[in-house]
């Protein structure tokens, strides 16, 4: 059972979106350009399709997200400062915050349409009730 809790559409500059922790401590850098998500505690960064190709949809899901045509490209943890994910771009300072039921660490799984070359990104919470 799932619940879409966000929906946004994102102008991915430099390829990228991410789901983070409000005031994250530090930002994964890609080594390659290659990797489909890279991530650090409070800061994942997923590769997408260029700017100039388009906007990119993101979807948060409070359960699990459905998965039909779209590839996992992460499962493990966001640690959350505060209890808000903040979703987007932070280059382009296009973010939304979405609140969560509670700070600290939080299980999430990252799915896409194209791994490296998104234009669709579902991010689940399984952990939050998709009735909250």
């Amino acid at each position: 059972m799932s619940k879409l809790i966000g929906h946004f559409r994102v102008r991915p500059l430099y390829g990228q979106v991410s789901v983070e922790s409000e005031s994250p401590s530090s930002t994964p850098i890609p080594e390659t350009g290659e990797e489909p998500v890279v991530a650090l505690p409070e800061s994942i960064l997923i590769a997408t399709r260029s700017d100039h190709e388009g906007d990119v949809d993101l979807e948060l899901y409070a359960g699990a997200a459905p998965l039909e045509g779209f590839s996992k490209v992460y499962s493990g943890a966001i640690n959350l400062r505060t209890p808000f994910v903040v979703l987007g771009n932070t280059i382009g300072n296009q973010i939304w915050k979405v609140r969560v039921p509670a700070a600290g660490q939080m299980p999430v799984e990252i799915y896409v349409d194209r791994p490296s070359s998104a234009s669709r990104v579902r991010i689940s919470l399984p952990s939050v009730p998709p009735r909250s």
